[in-house]
């Protein structure tokens, strides 16, 4: 028996570099215009809001974003996610309880990720340039008060638009999962966004009040602000009460020393 063995020759294929990483050029200029922006996100300074509508059951979510320098506040629903250096975490708005990291698992039914205005809507767009099947179409729109550079994308599903700001903010996306919408925006953070306390009470458990080492993983914050001392005292153990404080009741007002009078 004759056996044959073979080797292919030549060099073999690989990928220089993955068609999402940032700064990686498309080949259509129309697409590179509105990337080279998205790209520049992250020296932005901005607060913006956005409403986002899932094509499938018609969910509508509200989206908040607030961004300066290296700290970036993202409010989804009623999840916030924050990224300010002293450590990432996910807060619930309605019970004011935080987890350490970011969670984006929690946010998967509206259709966004915590990353949406800071570099996922580049990589969606650079994967869409690979599937494009017509030439792209650049504009410019008003959105929410403000111009944007947008392009068409024509894919097999249909076409896909995305329109961000001079400063890289994301103002629009129509795709076929989501319908992302700028409402408001400002060239300014805003520093209220980064307190995962949202009626502006001091949280429970965030900081050791000598060496700021974190006393628990999970913090929460209870009170109004109208009703809650706004740096509360800790205690003993670390923590920081945030229990609405009660009035005061005189003994002259008390029934029981009206009746003794």
């Amino acid at each position: 028996m004759l056996l044959l063995a073979g080797c292919a020759l030549g060099e073999r294929p690989y990928f220089e570099e993955s068609p999402t990483v940032v700064g990686t050029s498309t080949g259509d200029d129309a697409i590179d215009a509105v990337l080279d922006l998205l790209d520049g996100v992250g020296d932005a300074t901005f607060t913006a809001t956005y409403q986002v509508t899932l094509r499938f059951g018609g969910k509508v979510s509200a989206a908040t974003i607030t961004q300066v320098g290296t700290r970036r506040s993202v409010t989804i629903g009623q999840l916030r996610f924050v990224i300010d250096g002293v450590g990432n975490r996910t807060c619930a708005l309605d019970t004011g309880v935080c987890e350490d990291g970011v969670q984006a698992a929690r946010v998967s039914d509206t259709g966004l990720t915590p990353d949406f205005a800071s570099g996922d809507m580049a990589k969606r767009l650079r994967r869409d340039a690979t599937a494009r099947i017509a030439t792209s179409v650049v504009s410019q729109a008003e959105i929410a008060g403000q111009t944007a550079t947008c392009v068409d994308v024509s894919v097999s599903g249909g076409t896909k638009q995305y329109c961000a700001l001079a400063d890289g903010a994301i103002a629009r996306f129509v795709g076929a999962d989501i319908d992302l919408q700028l409402i408001s925006y400002l060239p300014s953070a805003d520093e209220t966004l980064f307190t995962p306390c949202p009626e502006g009470c001091a949280p429970l458990g965030r900081a050791h009040p000598r060496d700021g080492r974190v006393t628990r993983r999970r913090t929460s914050c209870r009170g109004s602000r109208a009703g809650c001392a706004a740096a509360p005292a800790p205690s003993r153990s670390g923590r920081r009460s945030c229990r609405p404080r009660r009035a005061r009741r005189s003994w002259t007002s008390s029934p029981l020393r009206r009746r003794r009078t």
